[in-house]
């Protein structure tokens, strides 16, 4: 999410990611949630949208909430294909529910 277009999210997402040590490879910027849901549903890839994007109805698309501190003031959920078999989506599915040794385990 770029910084100019959602600061606040942005700084959110960077906080949740600097507070579990997890640095990125690569990370692609959309402001558009139908974009990014229609890259997910093609295969490439996993997003952090709000709630709100479980309205949109994409097919083969899991939407699963992820853990943020009790004072955040916004739910995130993760999605990815159903049928996604790239390795590191289980590793970053561990990250999210917080089984650290299982995504070291499935990069390695």
């Amino acid at each position: 999410m770029p910084r100019t277009g959602a600061r606040y999210f942005h700084d959110m997402l960077a906080a949740l990611f600097e507070a579990e040590a997890i640095a990125p490879i690569a990370i692609q910027s959309l402001s558009q949630i139908h974009s990014m849901l229609a890259l997910v549903r093609a295969g490439i890839g996993a997003a952090l949208v709000p709630e709100a994007a479980m309205s949109l109805h994409f097919d083969d698309v899991q939407f699963r909430p992820v853990e943020t501190e009790p004072a955040a003031p916004v739910e995130l959920f993760a999605a990815w294909r159903s049928d996604n078999d790239n390795p590191a989506l289980a590793a970053f599915l561990d990250l999210l529910r917080g089984d650290e040794s299982d995504a070291v385990a499935a990069l390695d």
